[in-house]
């Protein structure tokens, strides 16, 4: 499930100023998906870079109440990266339009071990409307519940990270506690929730034979195991399970 991308801008936190770097494309190109680690940011042929653009700053991305207003023009099928300093995470997001989507990984390096100078947190935005721009309104905060040590953890959960971006965009109203981020078993609401797609979407798979599901016994009602469709989407192949 490779993104479709025009344009790549990358940018880096820091409590001085910040970086950007901007990278126009030749061309449409495949961009892969991983449900872990993000391996890549920039593709790696660079004769599919037209153009590299380095921008750096001393004015901070963030005020002193850890408030910011983030409007990159990434163009329609754009990629947005923000890395946050180390130690810190967003508390809260906003984004514009709906349709932008956003991701988490965890950057710097993983076998820095007892300090958090290499561990920031990586954001990304990709703009599948067709509008230029972005809108990003956002605050940042210590990162208390330490999410990049939780994402190295588990690194290939997809759910566990769209957690954090749903903690976020809510501004921490989810808790934890009642986070089903390890619910093997999903009904389609829920497994539509976790794939960021439509219900309608899940039917059509499942109908289909494109998803693995299973019935409940002695009923009509279907259910997905999470392990399978972590499975699914971490070897990259296409979805061809037949329906049982």
């Amino acid at each position: 499930m490779p993104y479709k991308l025009n344009k790549i801008i990358f940018e880096r936190d820091w409590d001085w100023g910040y970086e950007t770097y901007t990278y126009d494309l030749n061309t449409e190109i495949d961009f892969p998906f991983v449900a872990g680690l993000l391996q890549e940011l920039v593709p790696k042929d660079k004769s599919q870079i037209s153009k590299y653009k380095p921008k750096i700053s001393d004015t901070p991305l963030f005020n002193d109440k850890g408030l910011g207003k983030l409007v990159p023009n990434v163009g329609p099928k754009g990629i947005y990266y923000l890395s946050i300093r180390p130690g810190f995470k967003l508390e809260k997001l906003y984004v514009e339009p709906d349709d932008v989507v956003p991701d988490i990984y965890y950057g710097g390096h993983a076998t820095v071990e007892k300090t958090s100078s290499h561990k920031s947190l990586l954001y990304a935005f990709y703009n599948r409307t067709r509008k230029s721009v972005i809108n990003i309104s956002c605050q940042i905060g210590l990162d208390s519940e330490n999410i990049w040590q939780k994402l190295y953890a588990y690194p290939d959960d997809l759910y566990w990270r769209q957690y954090f971006i749903k903690q976020t965009m809510a501004g921490n109203a989810i808790s934890l506690e009642s986070s089903p981020v390890h619910r093997e078993l999903m009904n389609q609401d829920q497994i539509a929730d976790y794939l960021q797609v439509s219900k309608k979407t899940i039917q059509n798979w499942t109908t289909n034979g494109i998803i693995p599901f299973e019935k409940l016994l002695g009923t009509k009602e279907v259910r997905y195991r999470k392990s399978e469709i972590d499975a699914l989407l971490k070897s990259g192949d296409n979805w061809k399970k037949k329906r049982r």
